[in-house]
């Protein structure tokens, strides 16, 4: 077995080292010095489901460091920094900037996979650029396919997409996967490029249009949840949960980078009936403001989906963010992520609001009881 390194200890990264140490020692490696330090004290960066234990259960076998381990040894590569959106196109420094830290030391037959998500063409492209076909360095992009609050089990679970540059990437990258992976299915780089972007491209239109069915619900007062389990029952129909907006690292992300060369129309019909939707419940929130000065306004939930703590592109706070810049008093509370509280959990029952306005659907929220006061309630 070649020596592992996971590069990028985020919400894929980390989980993806854990799974791996319950076969293999792995160097787990992030530029994040405070993040690598509470790591060496078993304090985790993020909650997430059967983490925690799988961690502790594994953690003499990971290694925590801030740089790249340039041994002698046969290397495998595996690369989960950020692609974030810049200006409607993927930026790629942080991949190219591992990949520049990495192209001296290259040996032959070592493996570099790339888990982040990309726009297509770029495996090949990098192949092209490094000379890796000179090298005979194997390539392989292998995209994960997981949601925060069931990583574990998707991670080992869900099909995982092997899309080697050629056969041996491919065959190398099934050996390592294969180590917590379930289902392999054996692609091409392009092939497992556009899988991952039409996958979220997919969930971006459907969540649109769940959005639009509910809204028409409302104009003719009828219950949305009991139309949705009915139609649901369908054997080829399948609507996604309706909400206050579109949130996580993927689903608002993905779909653009695959615009970047062919304008797909869905795609930015979708994105203005997001857009619509948050105008339209800011609005709906303002409008039961009685005094923008006076009253007291409590927002619970700031996640981009319930049950997790994550806040990557998060609806909630982006409806909270324009609150602010018309209502003086905002208070914020979220039991799972704390970072933007402005009152506890034992205040919330003895304070009295003017308006309460529930955001997030946070199983914790059911034992809450208000009395006496004005709530929006748009959870589902």
């Amino acid at each position: 077995m070649s020596n592992i390194q996971v590069i990028g200890l985020g919400y894929i990264g980390f989980p993806l080292a854990c799974l791996l140490s319950k076969k293999s020692k792995i160097i787990c490696i992030d530029t994040d010095k405070t993040k690598i330090l509470n790591l060496k004290k078993k304090i985790l960066p993020f909650k997430e489901k059967k983490l925690k234990d799988l961690f502790e259960k594994n953690f003499k076998n990971l290694r925590f460091q801030n740089y790249i381990d340039l041994t002698k040894k046969k290397n495998t590569y595996i690369i989960c920094v950020p692609t974030p959106l810049k200006n409607n196109k993927a930026e790629l420094k942080y991949l190219y900037n591992v990949l520049e830290s990495l192209k001296k030391f290259l040996k032959k037959d070592d493996l570099i996979i790339i888990e982040s998500t990309i726009p297509p063409g770029t495996t090949q492209n990098i192949y092209k650029k490094y000379i890796f076909f000179k090298k005979k360095i194997n390539l392989a992009y292998c995209p994960e396919r997981a949601i925060p609050g069931n990583t574990i089990f998707e991670m080992q679970n869900n099909y995982r997409i092997i899309g080697g540059i050629n056969l041996s990437s491919s065959l190398k990258a099934k050996k390592i996967y294969k180590l917590f992976c379930k289902k392999l299915l054996l692609a091409n780089s392009m092939e497992a490029e556009i899988s991952k972007l039409a996958e979220n491209t997919h969930r971006l239109v459907n969540i649109s249009l769940a959005n639009e069915i509910n809204d028409l619900c409302k104009d003719y007062k009828i219950e949305s949840k009991n139309l949705f389990r009915i139609t649901n029952l369908h054997p080829r129909v399948n609507y996604l949960k309706p909400g206050i907006g579109i949130g996580g690292h993927c689903i608002p992300i993905d779909p653009l980078f695959l615009n970047e060369k062919k304008q797909i129309k869905l795609i930015d019909a979708s994105i203005n009936v997001d857009k619509q939707l948050m105008s339209k419940t800011i609005k709906s929130i303002l409008s039961n403001v009685k005094s923008k000065k006076n009253d007291k306004v409590l927002c619970l939930g700031i996640t981009y989906k319930e049950n997790v703590d994550d806040l990557r592109e998060s609806a909630a706070i982006k409806i909270i963010n324009k609150l602010k810049q018309n209502i003086k008093n905002i208070y914020i509370y979220d039991p799972l992520n704390k970072s933007l509280n402005n009152i506890s959990e034992k205040w919330l029952k003895n304070y009295k609001f003017d308006l309460i306005v529930f955001l997030v659907n946070h199983n914790n929220f059911k034992k809450l009881n208000f009395k006496l006061t004005r709530i929006l309630d748009y959870r589902y």
